[in-house]
């Protein structure tokens, strides 16, 4: 009896069926990062003034990814502990920062940038810097 060939189609139809349910699960590559980094931006920023008004070292630092640098975190949580940060507010990958000395009436504002480290399914803060010619609180 002779062995009859089989049809690759439900195997391809099988792939093909998985690559678009992957495609409009994840969305097309890099097509969604900046809305995922925005929704992070706000959560995250939200996050920090939180922990900073509340003094809470550990939440602050549970804000940002794991794969940060603990020592610059840190270096962060320094600066923003010395001053009474008065609003924390997302402008796309920018964030200002109200802030005053404390015991002082006047407030200053800066613009710091974040940076991101994101993965298939969400973003999470990785740093906090400077624009440049702008000091950082």
């Amino acid at each position: 009896m002779a062995t009859r060939a089989r049809s690759p189609l439900p195997l391809v139809l099988v792939v093909l069926v998985g690559s678009v349910l992957l495609v409009a699960a994840a969305g097309i590559p890099g097509s969604r990062t900046g809305a995922r980094e925005q929704a992070a931006s706000e959560w995250a920023a939200a996050s920090l003034l939180t922990a900073i008004r509340k003094a809470d070292r550990a939440g602050f630092e549970a804000t940002f990814a794991a794969s940060a640098d603990e020592d610059r975190i840190s270096q962060l949580w320094d600066n923003f502990a010395q001053l009474d940060v008065v609003t924390l507010t997302t402008h796309g990958p920018t964030w200002q920062v109200v802030w005053r000395v404390p015991d002082e009436a006047g407030v200053a504002s800066h613009l710091v940038s974040t940076r991101w480290s994101c993965g298939l399914l969400r973003c999470e803060l990785a740093d906090i810097v400077q624009q440049p010619g702008m000091p950082t609180p």
